[in-house]
């Protein structure tokens, strides 16, 4: 699978949430390797890191596989004036809905700096008054 290094326009045509999440580009981000991976539009972040693992669903929500250093993240692209307004760290349905993931709190400030990195080294800029949301619901306790 093919990782990026930096926000581009052409990844959000290609990636970007169409007809009901017009600018919302999922990607997840892997603190082992410090990568960046775009989830298709029409995947939930379950079924892609099942994909990338090389593993089953069922593995994935019964906690057979670790897969905690795999950081989803949610940019909100206003696509009419060409910005970001602002990200999500650690929101994702294998967290939410099926509980079958932890995350480390430092993995998730790793995952917010490597965003914002990955946006400034792009060809979108951040809105001045961007937002980022970092969920700690999820943090191994």
């Amino acid at each position: 699978m093919k990782s990026y290094n930096k926000l581009t326009w052409a990844l959000v045509n290609g990636f970007a949430g169409k007809k009901d999440e017009p600018g919302l580009l999922r990607l997840i981000y892997n603190t082992k390797t410090k990568e960046f991976f775009a989830v298709p539009s029409d995947y939930e972040h379950v079924g892609f890191i099942r994909r990338l693992l090389g593993v089953t669903e069922d593995e994935i929500k019964n906690r057979e596989v670790d897969n905690s250093y795999l950081i989803p993240v949610t940019l909100d692209i206003d696509l009419v004036n060409g910005l970001v307004r602002g990200f999500f760290i650690g929101v994702s349905g294998l967290a939410n809905l099926f509980k079958a993931v932890r995350y480390r709190e430092n993995d998730l400030k790793e995952a917010e700096l490597a965003t914002i990195n990955f946006i400034k080294d792009g060809e979108i800029i951040l809105d001045k008054n961007f937002t980022i949301k970092v969920t700690k619901k999820y943090v191994y306790r």
